[in-house]
C-alpha cells in the first residue's frame, strides 16, 4: 500500500508540472482531478462492494464533524498567524470556535465510550495504553515531516532559480524514495520488530536534514538526501506505527485505531506549517528567505527526528508484543 502512495507522489509532480508548462495556468491542474475523481468512484462503486460486518455499527457524525471544524479552523488560524495582527480578529475567532468544537469532540467521545451502536470516531479509552498514545504522538510527528515537502519546491526556487515549473520536479525522488521506504519498513518490521524500524527511520531522516543544512547550495546532493529522506519517511510511515496501533487495539478495535492514528497524522500536518514558516521567518535577511532560513527548517526537522527516537525508546511494549519483535 505505502508502494503505491510512494508512486502516486512521483507521478503526480511531473504530470503538474506537465500541465503548467503547456497552459502556463494552475486552473489546469485542478481540471486534471476530475477524470482520476471519475475513475476512483466508478472503480469504488462497482468493483469494491460493501465490506459485511456481524455488527452493524451507526456513524459517529457528531465525532467525525466536531474534529473536521476544530482542525478547519486551527488550520486557517494557523494561515493567517503569517500576516501578524492584520487579521487578528479572524484569527482569536477561528482558534475560540476550534476549542469548543475540539471540546465537544472529546467529550462526545468519551460519553461514546464502548458504545455497542456507534464506533466512535477516535477510541478514547485507547488513548489509556500508553503505548497507543505514544503512537498517536509519534503518527502526529511523522505527519509534521511530511509538511516539510511542502516547502521545498520554494527552497530550490528560491535558492537554485530554478522555474517554479521545474521546481516541483524535484520532489519526484522523494516519491522514489518513499517507494523504497515503504518496502523496507515492510522489511524491517519483519525481521527486526518496530522499536528497531521506528529508530532506523528516525535516524535517517535526522541525518539526512542533518547533511542537507551543511550543503543546501548543492542541489544535485540534494537530489541524493530527499531521495535517502524519502526512505526514511516511507518506512517510518508505512508499516511501524499501522501495525503497532492494529496490535495494540486488537481485532475489535483495529479500524478505530489506524483511524486515529491517521486523524493524528493529519493534525501534524496542520500544525508543523507554523513551525516550518516560523524558522523561515527568523532566517530571512532583508525580507528575503535564503540559505539560513532554509538552513532553520532542515534544523527543526532534526529536532523532530530526535524526538521521534526518545518517544519510541519510552513506548511501553507488553511481554507480548516483545516477544513478538
Amino acid at each position: 500500500m505505502g508502494i503505491i502512495a510512494g508512486l502516486s507522489a512521483m507521478v503526480s509532480p511531473v504530470l503538474s508540472g506537465m500541465l503548467l508548462g503547456i497552459t502556463h495556468g494552475w486552473r489546469a491542474y485542478y481540471f486534471m482531478m476530475l477524470p482520476f475523481l471519475a475513475i476512483l468512484f466508478t472503480l469504488a462503486w462497482f468493483m469494491m462492494g460493501d465490506s459485511q460486518s456481524d455488527r452493524a455499527w451507526k456513524t459517529d457524525y457528531l465525532g467525525l464533524g466536531s474534529f473536521s471544524i476544530a482542525l478547519a479552523l486551527l488550520m486557517v488560524a494557523i494561515t493567517f498567524l503569517q500576516y501578524g495582527t492584520a487579521y487578528l480578529g479572524l484569527i482569536i475567532g477561528c482558534l475560540l470556535v476550534a476549542a469548543v468544537a475540539g471540546v465537544v469532540f472529546l467529550v462526545h467521545e468519551r460519553n461514546l465510550g464502548d458504545s455497542k451502536e456507534t464506533m466512535p470516531f477516535l477510541p478514547i479509552r485507547l488513548l489509556k495504553l500508553p503505548s497507543y498514545g505514544l503512537t498517536l504522538l509519534l503518527g502526529t510527528l511523522g505527519g509534521m515531516f511530511f509538511s516539510l515537502f511542502v516547502y521545498i519546491p520554494t527552497y530550490v526556487h528560491s535558492v537554485f532559480g530554478l522555474p517554479v515549473r521545474s521546481a516541483g520536479m524535484v520532489m519526484v525522488g522523494v516519491g522514489l524514495g518513499s517507494v523504497v521506504g515503504s518496502w523496507l519498513g515492510g522489511l524491517l518490521v519483519d525481521k527486526f520488530g518496530y522499536r528497531t524500524t521506528l529508530v532506523f527511520s528516525s535516524s535517517l531522516i535526522g541525518l539526512m536534514a542533518l547533511v542537507i543544512t551543511l550543503t543546501l547550495h548543492n542541489l544535485q546532493l540534494f537530489m541524493v538526501l530527499s531521495f535517502l529522506m524519502g526512505v526514511g519517511m516511507g518506512s517510518m510511515m508505512s508499516s511501524p506505527l499501522q501495525v503497532i496501533a492494529g496490535r495494540l487495539a486488537g481485532p475489535e478495535n483495529r479500524m478505530q485505531a489506524i483511524g486515529g492514528l491517521s486523524a493524528c497524522k493529519k493534525i501534524g500536518t496542520t500544525i508543523a506549517p507554523l513551525l516550518f514558516a516560523s524558522a523561515i521567518e527568523l532566517g530571512k535577511v532583508g525580507g528575503q528567505a535564503g540559505l539560513a532560513s532554509y538552513r532553520n527548517m532542515f534544523l527543526v526537522v532534526i529536532v523532530i527526528a530526535l524526538v521521534n527516537i526518545g518517544l519510541t525508546y519510552c513506548i511501553p511494549f507488553s511481554q507480548k508484543e516483545v516477544a513478538d519483535d
